[in-house]
């Protein structure tokens, strides 16, 4: 993007047949228009027609069974954020925050009097939960007295609704100046960064560093590895390597071993892979606990 560079992507063919069961992204339209609809008014019935008029919805049973499928999970998520929206809603908050050369402008939204919300039928994932840290920092550090200093994230995961709650943070500034500066970095160099292996690294080791300060890295690593690349038996998220981008940019090498360095320059210039990830996560982890 910094490069105004875009590789080619794959064109959905459309489709010459009514739809008999719904995949991917349509199946994430549909749990998505449901749940805000049972967030706005407590009954789905509406979104429901709307959705049965518009075509998203396979015609007659097959449709009807989908919608029957995804209610109790959209129930779960719902009941799951009820009790944080017993008050209206706050207007959104003005944020000009000035961090290094960067100027942080915009408003934060989805507010009420217990916690900033981000709720979505799309899957709890370790990038979500960094766009609501961030969000969050942005938060505590306005301080705003008629405004929380609690966030909260809930989503899905395996059929599951799940949630994580941030607690406010004493010096948030301070939080922000190290992730900024990788920002700022990340506009030159490539950034070992990634969606899915970067959160779960951290989390591993992290833990394991908790139970045992002489624990060996190389599990952590070992994990993260599998995840960015995914194979036979990978389940979950698709691997970090999926992404085009990613992909052009790394190709066969392999980007989580800390003696990973792109650039030609000394390796003492170029941060690694496990020291960007618990910059980044370590914090949030630090500050997060899940909703029960």
């Amino acid at each position: 993007r910094r490069v105004g560079i875009r590789l080619p992507e794959d064109q959905e063919e459309l489709a010459v047949r009514e739809p008999m069961e719904l995949e991917g992204l349509a199946c994430w339209h549909v749990g998505d228009k449901l749940l805000a609809a049972m967030l706005e008014t407590g009954d789905p019935s509406r979104a429901m027609d709307v959705l049965r008029a518009s075509g998203a919805l396979p015609l007659g049973t097959p449709g009807s069974h989908h919608l029957r499928q995804e209610i109790p999970l959209i129930e779960a998520i719902v009941a799951m954020v009820k009790p944080f929206r017993t008050e209206e809603a706050l207007p959104n908050l003005e944020v000009d925050v000035t961090v290094g050369s960067t100027r942080i402008i915009g408003q934060i939204g989805d507010l009420w009097p217990s916690a900033r919300q981000e709720i979505s039928y799309s899957s709890l994932s370790g990038k979500r939960e960094l766009r609501a840290w961030l969000q969050h920092l942005l938060l505590c550090h306005q301080d705003h007295p008629d405004y929380p200093r609690e966030s909260i994230a809930i989503g899905r995961d395996a059929g599951n609704a799940v949630g994580v709650r941030l607690a406010p943070v004493q010096d948030p500034f301070a939080e922000l100046v190290p992730l900024v500066a990788l920002y700022e970095a990340g506009q030159a160099v490539p950034l070992p960064l990634f969606p899915v292996s970067s959160s779960l690294f951290a989390n591993h080791w992290l833990r394991s560093q908790a139970k045992d300060p002489t624990a060996n890295i190389d599990d952590s690593l070992s994990i993260a590895r599998a995840a960015y690349r995914g194979g036979e038996y990978h389940r979950g998220p698709p691997p970090d390597v999926a992404d085009a981008y990613v992909h052009q940019l790394y190709g066969n090498s392999d980007p989580i071993a800390d003696d990973f360095n792109p650039l030609p320059r000394p390796a003492e210039e170029f941060q690694c892979f496990s020291k960007i990830a618990t910059t980044v996560f370590g914090p949030l982890l630090a500050h997060r606990e899940r909703i029960r």
